[in-house]
């Protein structure tokens, strides 16, 4: 007889490995299944193999049959009473609860099942899948590495459905979740993924990429209720030549896991940004060796962190210590100190004299550069080099840093010139990060010196020593990087003593990262750099407001010589300035005993100065009180090399500011704040106090409404940003001044005798 054959499902993906999934528990005309091989492209041999070993195994075939089995993490009841249609109703409806119970060592992973509804007629399935996530508590814990779950999806072991060539959606997949909770300021989630046995070319390959919660999703922001609270961005995962594996692409590439001899292993390693939230962790298998059918793998997953980011200590003491938590995935946590760097100054360089003015104002650098002034300097085991260079305004100097790259003790131009600084006027920076050891050279160079105008420069390298910065361990103090015990996902307690070489604003850093197993003395993976900032030895920033009462007519359309200032307040008759402390109180009546109301006019003065020796940014807020406006009038002010006047066609102007023998410039205000913020140079930038551009000062009028009396505080506040090589210092200054406006008619009620 003669017997048709239907084909029930192929694959045929370019790979050496192929499979097929076929339903037969309820097909009663099927007696005999067929199953077909088609070998495309002969082959000797196959990766991961000899030759041997081949041809005595060129094929392999597994089947394996499935049947229903009772899902024991669901619970359903057994039976369900649907009434019968009623009124216009042409069926009846019911609902019934399915209980998930998931037991305390379920393993992490996927589960699927189905629940059946059979009313006599006809049976319903319906599909259920469970993500088993990772507990929020667990800092260490295992994906796969499981026995043979006897499931058509395994969480320990992926199957056929690679390809060598087309898109990442090919491959058998894994997914596993983690709730993370785990609270550390800097974390990480180190991922170890492992399979199979070393062998030649390492045909078998798996890809992890590791994706975290996404709160800006559009879709979890348009629709919480149905997909949120929020998506999935990519966090970390293996690269292979095309990058990093976050996206659609082909050709497949795999990637493995050198170890310290050099030798290729069947494993990978990744390290995620982790966020707390659902994280999910993916295992894309996309080679297989086709020795067995199927891989098994044994994941090792865990969190590597610290809890701080930037301590920041305001100290009284030139030492002292300070603890946090880390937590590390492996055994051991390798941690490297970093200690105070003591800058180099060089102060009152002249101009003219010391620094020589430049003949080349057209090439950068200038072909004469090295006739400028020139410091040499050695590097050795360095983080970084930063010179800043401090002058005044109404010059223009330059700074360069080279690098004698040959060592033949010659500075070349240009070849040699590693970093550059050519803004206008003489306020330079430069950093240069990751020098390489030797020698080195910084030029200020005169491109436009005025005669007699001095400037400093600061010079720093970072420290690789733990000047000042010692970590405390086990086996007691320790000056070079080591490895500390830590046993693999249990938060421990760091210690760490400091002392600074002096006053002032110091910054230093203590490196951790986890240890390579093959050599514990080397750190694998990304580190966690902890920032230490010590202010020791007073107030960085020093404000100082005052107040004077004004009780002239036209007063802005005065000068106010920066230089002199104090002399103008309490000398200038013209503008009858007179200092609020030395008046008295019947002269700042609201209602005096007879006459109108009294308008009161105070002038203030806010002085900021920097003490310390680094540049600082600054934001003044000063907010009016209750009862008081800004006074509009005109401002002329005029420094050593810079005056200023209200050139906006009339309109009045609430305030003016200048930094000493430097620039000057004038603010308007609107709804009683007054704001000085961003927007650049000059006017939110300080220099150090030496040389005279270490300070800013403001004048502003103040008008007191005519019916107000009581005490009026007006209070300058001062936010000052330091930029250091790796972190930012913030810190907030503040001054008030006080007056009281009395109501003189209320203090001078008459007093009526009745006989």
């Amino acid at each position: 007889t003669q017997t048709e054959i239907n084909r029930f499902a192929y694959s045929y993906n370019y790979a050496a490995e192929q499979e097929v999934t076929v339903r037969l528990g309820d097909r009663t005309d099927v007696s005999n299944v067929v199953l077909g091989i088609v070998h495309r492209y002969n082959n000797d041999t196959r990766p991961g193999w000899g030759a041997d070993e081949y041809q005595e195994h060129p094929l392999q075939v597994k089947v394996v049959f499935y049947e229903k089995a009772d899902w024991e993490l669901v619970d359903t009841p057994d039976s369900l009473v649907v009434p019968a249609p009623s009124g216009t109703l042409y069926f009846g409806d019911a609902t019934f609860d399915a209980t998930f119970t998931i037991p305390q060592d379920q393993a992490p992973g996927l589960y699927e099942g189905a629940i059946t509804v059979d009313d006599g007629a006809h049976t319903t399935l319906i599909p259920v899948t469970v993500n088993v996530a990772v507990p929020p508590e667990d800092l260490l814990f295992t994906l796969g590495d499981a026995a043979e779950a006897g499931t058509p999806y395994d969480n320990g072991r992926t199957t056929g459905g690679w390809t060598w060539y087309s898109v990442y959606e090919e491959g058998d997949w894994r997914f596993f979740y983690y709730d993370a909770d785990a609270g550390f300021e800097q974390q990480y989630l180190y991922v170890r993924n492992q399979w199979g046995k070393v062998q030649y070319d390492m045909p078998t390959a798996y890809e992890t990429l590791v994706w975290g919660p996404n709160p800006g999703d559009s879709f979890s922001k348009k629709e919480p209720g149905k997909y949120g609270p929020y998506g999935l961005r990519f966090a970390g995962g293996t690269w292979d030549a095309y990058g990093p594996q976050d996206g659609w692409g082909s050709p497949r590439r795999g990637t493995w896991w050198v170890d310290g001899d050099g030798i290729t292993r069947p494993e990978n390693r990744v390290w995620a940004t982790l966020w707390d939230g659902l994280n999910q962790v993916q295992f894309r298998n996309i080679l297989n060796s086709g020795k067995q059918v199927g891989e098994d793998f044994d994941a090792t997953a865990g969190v590597f962190g610290v809890d701080a980011d930037v301590i920041v200590i305001e100290a009284t003491e030139p030492s002292g210590s300070f603890t946090f938590d880390a937590v590390s995935p492996v055994d051991g946590l390798w941690v490297e100190a970093k200690g105070f760097v003591e800058p180099e100054w060089f102060r009152g360089l002249e101009a003219l004299v010391d620094i020589p003015q430049g003949t080349d104002q057209t090439n950068f650098p200038p072909n004469d550069l090295l006739n400028g002034w020139v410091h040499e300097f050695e590097v050795q085991d360095s983080d970084y080099v930063q010179a800043d260079l401090f002058g005044p305004w109404a010059s223009d100097a330059d700074l360069y840093l080279l690098f004698d790259q040959n060592h033949d003790g010659i500075f070349a131009v240009p070849g040699e010139v590693v970093a550059q600084s050519t803004l206008g006027g003489s306020n330079e920076n430069i950093f240069y990060a990751d020098p390489l050891a030797g020698d080195y050279a910084v030029v200020i160079y005169g491109y436009d010196l005025r005669p007699g105008d001095l400037f400093d420069l600061r010079l720093e390298t970072g420290a690789g020593a733990s000047d000042g910065l010692v970590v405390e361990a086990e086996e007691g103090y320790w000056y070079e990087p080591q490895v500390l015990n830590a046993t693999p996902g249990v938060p421990q307690e760091i210690t760490v003593h400091w002392e600074v070489p002096g006053t002032g604003l110091w910054e230093a850093d203590v490196d951790f990262c986890m240890p390579w197993d093959e050599n514990p003395r080397q750190p694998m993976g990304p580190c966690i750099d902890l920032d230490v900032v010590v202010n020791y030895g007073g107030s960085l920033i020093e404000v100082e407001k005052e107040i004077y009462l004004f009780e002239g007519t036209q007063p802005m359309t005065q000068t106010v010589y920066s230089e002199d200032l104090q002399q103008w307040l309490y000398e200038a008759e013209e503008l009858l300035v007179k200092d609020v402390d030395e008046l008295e109180w019947m002269d700042l009546c609201t209602q005096p005993i007879q006459g109108e109301p009294e308008q009161h006019i105070f002038l203030y003065h806010v002085s900021v100065t920097n003490n310390g020796d680094r540049e600082v940014d600054i934001e003044l807020h000063d907010i009016l009180p209750e009862g008081t406006r800004f006074y509009n009038a005109r401002w002329q002010v005029t420094t050593e090399d810079w005056t200023t006047t209200n050139h906006m066609r009339g309109n009045p102007i609430a305030a003016a500011y200048w930094g000493d023998g430097s620039f000057a410039d004038h603010l308007e205000v609107d709804n009683g704040f007054l704001e000085i913020v961003g927007g650049g140079l000059p006017f939110y930038h300080l220099q150090p106090k030496d040389p005279v551009q270490g300070a800013m000062n403001f004048l502003f009028l103040v008008e007191v409404d005519r019916n107000y009396s009581g005490e009026i505080v007006n209070t300058a506040d001062v936010y000052v940003d330091v930029w250091l090589p790796f972190t930012q210092y913030h810190t907030r200054v503040s001054d008030s001044a006080v007056v009281t406006i009395y109501d003189c008619q209320t203090l001078y009620l008459p007093l009526v005798v009745r006989q």
